[in-house]
């Protein structure tokens, strides 16, 4: 009686078992369904725009724009690689301040440290202007054409 005992036991473990194995992959699966149906919503536009400078083509400076519209404001990235210069790669967030103006703050690293401006975006149908620290002696200004975004 003892044994048939301990192999219910063991066989009732074993099934516990598998069936909770079965059941994390479909779980973890509907997470990443999920999470994936929610980025598609939350973006509402995306607009990237694009800069070269420089006639040699080994000697480019390039700007990066990508801007994304979503229910809880405007969010991109922002990213200045010259040519020969160490590159400032970053992220903002901010909201509209007219029709087609953005004013946002940007995070971005530059020489290995994580610095911090304030960035107006002009929109045209074809085009952005993008200002960095405007109105101070130290701004920046970079015309970007509109690109398809991939």
């Amino acid at each position: 009686m003892k044994k048939l005992s301990i192999l219910f036991i063991a066989v009732a473990l074993l099934s516990s078992c598998k069936n909770e194995d079965k059941e994390e992959p479909v779980s973890a699966k509907e997470n990443k369904t999920i999470e994936v149906e929610e980025k598609k919503k939350t973006v509402l536009e995306q607009f990237c725009y694009l800069a070269v400078v420089g006639e040699k083509e080994h000697i480019r400076d390039t700007s990066e724009l990508s801007l994304q519209f979503t229910r809880d404001g405007i969010k991109g990235e922002y990213n200045w690689i010259p040519a020969e210069k160490d590159a400032r790669k970053g992220t903002f967030k901010g909201e509209k301040v007219a029709k087609n103006t953005i004013k946002a703050k940007y995070i971005y690293m530059q020489e290995g440290q994580e610095q911090s401006k304030v960035m107006i975006i002009r929109m045209t149908e074809n085009a952005a202007k993008v200002s960095l620290d405007p109105g101070s002696d130290f701004e920046t200004t970079t015309k970007l054409k509109k690109v398809t975004c991939n």
